[in-house]
């Protein structure tokens, strides 16, 4: 068996983080830190790491804050196009209004996609 706790370095560790977390929040980190033997400090360490590095690496791994923005960015997008497609219907500019109709589903389809995926209060 592995040991739970990080191993010793040198000069020791200098900062310490806080986190507040409700009971089922609790529950699903010292059930995962359980599974890997280890202590829910060491694991959410370990994990909130692992993340940064990940992204650092590929820009790929996303947090439930990252896609709230990316859902808030898509949502004004999607309310600049359909303004912008109002204003080309008044106009009668139709193959316009044909493409922002499949352009607004593409943002409709990347929206509930990111969605799916879970975002956390």
């Amino acid at each position: 068996m592995s040991r739970r706790r990080q191993p010793n370095v040198d000069g020791g560790r200098t900062r310490r983080r806080e986190v507040w977390v409700t009971p089922e929040q609790d529950g699903v980190l010292q059930q995962a830190a359980d599974r890997d033997g280890i202590t829910v400090a060491r694991f959410l360490a370990e994990a909130g790491i692992a993340v940064a590095r990940a992204e650092d690496a590929a820009g790929m791994v996303e947090t439930p804050t990252q896609r709230r923005a990316q859902l808030a960015e898509l949502f004004a997008l999607r309310h600049t196009l359909a303004a912008t497609a109002l204003d080309a219907k008044r106009m009668g500019e139709e193959q316009f209004l044909a493409e922002s109709r499949r352009v607004v589903g593409r943002i409709d389809g990347l929206i509930d996609g990111i969605a799916a995926q879970g975002v956390e209060a």
